[in-house]
C-alpha cells in the first residue's frame, strides 16, 4: 500500500491526491470505492431533545440504506442544523472539505418552500448572493460557506407523494370510521409562498378523504402556534356543527398537532370528546429516508 502511494505521488498526482492518499488506502484495502460525494440533510433544528433525536436518526437510516444498493459509488451522509442544535452547516461543509469531498447534495428536511428553504439555506451555502440576507443571517450567528465544494440543493418534503402517504396514516390512526368525521389540517404555512402550499395542502386533504370515510375538509396555517386562535379556531368551530367528530392534524416535520395547540393557547380544545388530535408529525417514520435516498439515486446515479 505504501508503495502504491509513492507511485501516486511520483506520477504528478495533485496536492489534494496527495492528501487523500491515507482515504485511498482505506478505501483500496476495505476494496470500497473512495468517496467523494456526500450528502448533507438540512433540517431547522428545535430546542426539543425528541425533535433533535428523530432528525439525526435520519443519518444513520440514510446511510445504511445507500449502502445496502449497489450504486457506483459511495456517499456521506451528515445531517446540519440551521440553528438551536449542531453540527450547523458551515461546521459540516468544513468536515467534508477535510475528507475530500467535492459534491454535494443538500437535501434541506422542509415541508413546502419558504423562506427557510429559498432564500436563507441557499445563501448560506453560497449558492445566492444577496446583501441584505447575508447580514441578517450574520446577526443572527448563523455561518455562512465559503467552499469549493460543488453544491446542489435537492427539493422539499413538498417533491412526490410522501407527505400524502404519510398523512394519511396519521389521519387512520386517529379516525373512527363508525362517526360522521371532518378533517382540520394545520401547518406552519408561509405568505410569500402560499400557492405551493395551498397546492400541497389541497392535495394532502383530497387524497386522505379520497381513501378514508372523512366527509370533508379544511386547512390552516398557524405557524407555531402563533395563528392557532385566529385561522384554525373558527374553521373548528364551522366543522363542530356539521360532524360529530373533528380530527385535526398537523402537517410538520416532528411536532404534532397537540403541541401546537398548546403553544397557541388551544390547550383547553384538547378536553372536548368530540375533537381527536393527532400527536405525530412526518417523523418519526421510515419512509422519509426512503424518500431521501431516492432524491440522491436522482441526483448521479
Amino acid at each position: 500500500m505504501k508503495k502504491l502511494a509513492r507511485i501516486l505521488v511520483c506520477t504528478g498526482s495533485t496536492l489534494l491526491s496527495f492528501l487523500l492518499l491515507p482515504q485511498l488506502a482505506q478505501a483500496l484495502t476495505e476494496n470500497k470505492p473512495v468517496s467523494r460525494k456526500a450528502i448533507m440533510i438540512i433540517a431547522h433544528g428545535a430546542p426539543s431533545p425528541q425533535w433533535g433525536k428523530d432528525v439525526r436518526a435520519l443519518e444513520t437510516q440514510v446511510q445504511e440504506k445507500l449502502n445496502r444498493l449497489n450504486l457506483k459509488e459511495s456517499y456521506t451522509v451528515k445531517v446540519a442544523l440551521m440553528e438551536f442544535n449542531r453540527p450547523h452547516i458551515a461546521e459540516v461543509i468544513t468536515q467534508f472539505e477535510k475528507e475530500g469531498v467535492t459534491e454535494v447534495l443538500a437535501v434541506p428536511l422542509f415541508i413546502a418552500p419558504s423562506g427557510h428553504s429559498v432564500e436563507d439555506i441557499p445563501a448560506i451555502l453560497g449558492l445566492t448572493y444577496n446583501a441584505t440576507k447575508r447580514a441578517d443571517l450574520e446577526e443572527e450567528g448563523i455561518d455562512l460557506v465559503s467552499t469549493n465544494i460543488k453544491i446542489q440543493l435537492a427539493p422539499t418534503l413538498n417533491y412526490g407523494e410522501i407527505i400524502p402517504f404519510l398523512i394519511l396514516d396519521r389521519v387512520k390512526e386517529i379516525s373512527n370510521p363508525q362517526k360522521k368525521e371532518k378533517l382540520l389540517l394545520i401547518a406552519h404555512g408561509s405568505k410569500v409562498y402560499r400557492p405551493q402550499w395551498d397546492r400541497l395542502m389541497e392535495r394532502v386533504g383530497k387524497y386522505v378523504t379520497q381513501n378514508t370515510t372523512i366527509e370533508g375538509f379544511e386547512y390552516a396555517y398557524v405557524e407555531m402556534g402563533q395563528e392557532m386562535k385566529k385561522n384554525a379556531l373558527p374553521l373548528l368551530t364551522k366543522e363542530e356543527k356539521d360532524s360529530e367528530q373533528v380530527l385535526i392534524q398537523g402537517v410538520y416535520l416532528s411536532i404534532g398537532a397537540n403541541r401546537i395547540m398548546q403553544m397557541g393557547g388551544c390547550a383547553t380544545v384538547l378536553k372536548k370528546d368530540n375533537i381527536v388530535v393527532g400527536q405525530q408529525g412526518l417523523l418519526p417514520d421510515d419512509r422519509i429516508s426512503d424518500w431521501i435516498v431516492d432524491r440522491i439515486r436522482e441526483w448521479k446515479e
